[in-house]
């Protein structure tokens, strides 16, 4: 049995699992204090709820589009709300295609995959008119487009790939730095939100979650719970219908350096080993590809530095946009 809470936290970020967190019901009261905690609510502009299935995919993909212009496809897992703080500003320049899966109801198999997300963009293809896309990703969705590419390189015109989550290749010898296990800043009852707040402290460094602006703490911890909610309720036996931990892709360092179109990776400048290093291992195999390090940001770059995460978003587009 996976801990629901865990199983959430995973989806919603990078797809690595925290130790195990005791499966307990959660109650109304604990949910108003946590809440207090935060202040704001966040009222997400662009969540699920605005957001479209992509007509012909086969696994639940969602849609939402704004904007004009050259189509920039933003993808995560977690739907279109996660690019809240990009959707906007970029809209002016571009059209904004922010791709995600409804995982409130995961497809058979598991977790998301490389297939669900060629499977978007191939329908996506139509209704676009374009032949190949300008992809930005995050996290474990920047490690599916790294497969993606090595499948699928038709299919992309440029790739921003921020902070790429790491996960075994079959061409990587020893050990990575483990994790560092630092603890939320923040009191919390409600056993999902401890959870989510624990794994973005993993994710980020001590303190830094706390540091995000409060709608974003919120917008997190809300969209863990949704999710929770979501999962338990679409379960009979309380079971999770999915595996623990990332997806295992075959990936191999050749393939990624056999690539020719133009990536962009993002980094926080402040970013734990853990990250640092897989990115390193990543952009190694890449011999021809851009890096921009964003200062005052770590694991969440384009939540904790908005502003120069989509001005280097912006220029490499403009640089690259057929």
């Amino acid at each position: 049995m996976i801990e629901r809470s865990n199983a959430i936290v995973a989806l919603l970020t990078t797809g690595f699992f925290l130790g195990a967190c005791a499966q307990t019901e959660v109650s109304q009261e604990d949910s108003d204090e946590n809440a207090a905690l935060l202040v704001e609510s966040f009222d997400p502009q662009y969540g699920a709820g605005s957001s479209a299935p992509i007509e012909g995919a086969q696994y639940g993909n969602l849609a939402l589009t704004i904007g004009e212009g050259t189509p920039v496809v933003f993808y995560y897992p977690a739907g279109p709300s996660w690019w809240q703080m990009q959707a906007e500003p970029l809209s002016a320049d571009y059209m904004i295609v922010m791709v995600g899966e409804d995982l409130a109801v995961p497809p058979e198999g598991g977790l998301v995959s490389p297939t669900h997300l060629i499977d978007a963009l191939e329908n996506l293809k139509g209704t676009l008119g374009v032949e190949s896309f300008n992809l930005v990703t995050h996290s474990i969705s920047s490690r599916i487009a790294m497969e993606l590419a090595i499948r699928r390189p038709d299919l992309i015109n440029s790739l921003v790939l921020e902070e790429p989550a790491w996960a075994p290749t079959p061409d990587v010898e020893g050990p990575l730095p483990p994790p560092e296990q630092p603890e939320c800043q923040v009191e919390l009852t409600n056993p999902i939100d401890r959870s989510t707040c624990d794994f973005f402290a993993m994710q980020m460094g001590e303190g830094r979650f706390e540091a995000l602006p409060q709608s974003i703490r919120q917008y997190l911890l809300d969209g863990a719970r949704e999710q929770a909610a979501a999962i338990a309720a679409s379960s009979t036996e309380g079971d999770l219908p999915m595996e623990a931990g990332p997806p295992q892709f075959d990936m191999i360092c050749d393939q990624l350096g056999e690539l020719d179109f133009p990536i962009l990776f993002v980094r926080g400048e402040d970013t734990p080993a853990f990250f640092s290093a897989g990115m390193d291992y990543y952009e190694g195999c890449l011999s021809d590809h851009e890096t921009a390090f964003i200062a005052d940001a770590t694991h969440m770059v384009h939540f904790e530095n908005p502003e120069a995460y989509n001005a280097a978003v912006r220029s490499f587009v403009s640089t690259h946009s057929n």
